[in-house]
């Protein structure tokens, strides 16, 4: 990227000042992400989205302000990844409606700054480019976990735009100079470069061309314009539009024919032809700082055709090439902190870890846990299922989803209860199918107790009285309660009772006023209010509005007696406001204050090298950890990895101890990173009981550290209901 070295110190002001301009704007949970739609990333944040005519969508933000460049879609389109440059990370949409974030990956934490550039391979797994920092071009597979760095060579910045040849080895990249160069992954040596472009400038985002190993040449913006080379490096054509001299980004269009570029100062796009080098569509002006295109569908030479689409998006004359059919299924989601208790995921609101979701396809049951973002994913037979989240108990609710976030290709109900049916044919899938929980606690109520004793009373003053004479308030015998000292307010709320429900409904409403207006309670806060108006789908209110609530019910009924139809709303309401008074029905900003909705136990992995049916022998050092859920009928576990062999793959067993009895194996259940960390979780049927359990991995052939070779539990206790 161009902002940090170079350009003039004028241009580096005025790019500052326009993307201070900008507010976050999420994406609005109506709108469809289509094959073909374009990214736009514009600054503070956020990307513009429009269609493949140029017409503007809607503006997605990650919240974290800074520019924003390369992008893409994983290839099965069901999730877009971004670069915030500024912020150093890799933040992730998921396609379905409202497009919430689904991860953020910090890819500083690499060695790596100013990530700019995102491609995919095949396999799912993807590659980073880092304009600073280390400058290391960085791999993560597709669940988003790292696993390699490559220190290739430089020009004049990093490895800022990169793109994969179709051999899934080959990585071709700029470097803000005038070199495209060459890199292998697979055995992490630097080749010999591919062009070396002429005159001056800073060449950026490239993309080769079919059939996608250089022989085809490629497309790089080159500032000045955009250059077509042939497959010797050699340039073959020129793309440019008068007055654009800041040529940046790049991507190929769905349609095999065309490409899209863009000009960072003037803030337009255009689309062109390859073969003729006609404008087909453009300026569009993006209203933001433009440093990077992306398009969903868009062709690349490691991942060139979308199946099932019937165009040949890599222009080879070919349709679906290299697609092979699949008769498995796939479901996902997130289970998450609904914070704002609204029923749907949100942008910023956090994954639940090692939380089950269940499903049954009528005849059998299982479940697995969420991970450490809160997402699942499971692969399945054709078939009608059913997905539930597992229930906690109290201080927990569940409030999602009460709105359809799913998408995919499978038929998907969600249902009243708030759990899906989803009908998969073959090779079909289902996403978002998310589930939304919240705790309550605390938020700093004092009960009618308080203010009627010492401690309130020292606090009631003139503005105190002034305030609960504003309010509806009652006694006994429903006449208007209008306090002039602390004395009258402490005798009134001690003697408060039910007889009339209005005089207890006033007491809570005033003990809730005086809360707020003394600074113990938040008027915005969330408080669980059941069968009141002012609460939302899943029973919670704001403390303001349940006050406004009460207290306009009792200026119209300030007598309720027994009998009265209105009785039982007042007692719903004064039931609200008492529990929000003893401090026990405040939604919490987060899970941190949450007590953990199951019951878990967790266990030390050991790498031992050679493991006996009763466990690791050696334990002087700990490989990872296993943490077993409370479940009924079936043990259902998660499994994480922490410095075992690296980029080895592991097969798990759990057996019973001590003879390593009714084994149930995963085979190549973890694939560790580059630093040997690697997570699993899964199920399997068990009766009631209390067993020894035996949890085993093991790699093939023996690692460098042989102590790798076998890492497993000791003394692992596990109980089933």
């Amino acid at each position: 990227m161009i902002i940090r070295n170079r350009g003039p110190r004028s241009i580096l002001m005025a790019l500052a000042l326009v993307s201070s301009l900008f507010t976050a704007a999420p994406a609005q949970a109506s709108t469809a992400w289509n094959l073909g739609d374009l990214f736009a990333g514009i600054a503070d944040g956020q990307y513009n989205v429009y269609d493949n005519a140029g017409t503007f969508k809607e503006t997605i933000s990650d919240g974290q302000g800074g520019f924003t460049t390369g992008c893409a879609f994983n290839p099965t389109l069901d999730k877009l990844y971004t670069t915030n440059f500024s912020a150093g990370n890799v933040v992730v949409y998921n396609d379905p409606s409202p497009h919430a974030i689904a991860q953020t990956i910090d890819t500083a934490a690499q060695g790596g700054a100013a990530p700019e550039s995102i491609v995919f391979a095949a396999n799912g797994d993807f590659y980073v480019g880092h304009a600073d920092g280390d400058r290391d071009i960085q791999r993560y597979n597709a669940a988003g976990a790292y696993q390699q760095s490559y220190d290739v060579a430089t020009d004049a910045r990093g490895s800022d735009w990169i793109e994969l040849a179709a051999d899934q080895d080959t990585i071709y990249y700029t470097s803000e100079g005038r070199l495209v160069m060459r890199y292998d992954v697979s055995t992490s040596t630097q080749l010999a470069d591919f062009a070396t472009l002429p005159d001056s400038g800073a060449a950026f985002a490239l993309r080769l061309l079919p059939p996608g190993d250089g022989t085809g040449g490629l497309l790089v913006a080159d500032s000045g314009d955009v250059k077509r080379l042939d497959g010797g490096g050699a340039v073959v054509q020129t793309y440019d539009v008068t007055g654009e001299d800041a040529w940046f980004s790049l991507n190929l269009d769905p349609n095999g024919t065309s490409f899209w570029a863009g000009d960072f100062l003037t803030q337009n796009f255009y689309r062109f032809n390859i073969a003729s080098g006609a404008t087909e569509i453009g300026p569009i002006n993006s209203g933001g700082i433009l440093f990077g295109l992306c398009l969903k569908g868009e062709p690349t030479a490691a991942v060139p055709e979308i199946c099932g689409d019937g165009i040949d998006n890599d222009g080879d004359g070919l349709i679906d090439e290299g697609c092979q059919p699949s008769t498995e299924t796939s479901a996902s989601g997130t289970k998450y902190y609904d914070a704002n208790a609204n029923g749907q995921l949100d942008v910023g609101e956090a994954g639940l870890a090692d939380w089950p979701i269940d499903y049954d396809d009528g005849t059998t049951s299982a479940s697995v846990l969420t991970d450490a973002a809160g997402n699942f994913a499971v692969n399945l037979d054709p078939g009608d299922y059913t997905f539930a989240e597992g229930q906690a108990g109290s201080p927990w609710f569940q409030t999602g989803n009460s709105v359809d976030q799913s998408g995919g290709t499978a038929d998907v109900t969600l249902n009243p209860d708030m759990t899906y049916s989803v009908s998969f044919d073959a090779g079909e899938t289902a996403t978002g199918l998310n589930f939304g929980n919240l705790c309550v606690g605390g938020g700093g109520g004092r009960t009618i107790g308080f203010w009627g004793n010492k401690n309130g009373q020292a606090l009631i003053g003139p503005d105190d009285l002034a305030l609960l004479s504003g309010l509806n308030l009652v006694n006994e015998n429903g006449s208007p309660f209008d306090p002039t000292s602390a004395a009258q307010v402490r005798n009134w709320l001690r003697n408060a009772n039910a007889n009339n429900m209005a005089y207890m409904l006033s007491a809570q409403l005033a003990a809730m006023a005086l809360n707020v207006h003394n600074g113990f309670v938040q008027g915005s806060a969330l408080v669980y209010a059941p069968d009141t108006t002012s609460a939302n789908a899943a029973g919670f209110a704001t403390v303001s509005a349940l006050m406004a609530e009460a207290n306009a019910e009792l200026g119209l009924h300030p007598i309720a007696l027994s009998g009265h139809p209105w009785r039982d709303y007042q007692k719903a309401l004064k039931d609200a406001l008492d529990d929000a008074n003893n401090d026990l029905t405040f939604v919490q900003a987060d899970a941190s204050t949450c007590p953990a909705p199951f019951a878990e136990a967790s266990f030390d992995l050991f790498a031992d090298g050679s493991v006996s049916c009763v466990g690791a022998d050696d334990t002087s050092r700990e490989a990872g950890s296993v943490t077993f859920v409370e479940s009924t009928g079936q043990v259902l576990f998660s499994v994480s990895l922490d410095g075992a062999a690296p980029n080895a793959s592991y097969t798990l067993a759990i057996s019973e101890e001590p003879t390593c009895a009714n084994a149930v194996f995963f085979p190549d259940a973890i694939t560790t990173d580059v630093n040997g960390d690697g997570s699993f979780s899964g199920s399997f049927a068990k009766a009631a009981g209390t067993y020894n359990l035996l949890v085993n991995l093991v790699t093939s052939p023996v690692p460098s550290d042989p102590t790798n070779r076998e890492i497993a539990t000791v003394d692992t206790t596990v109980v089933v209901h």
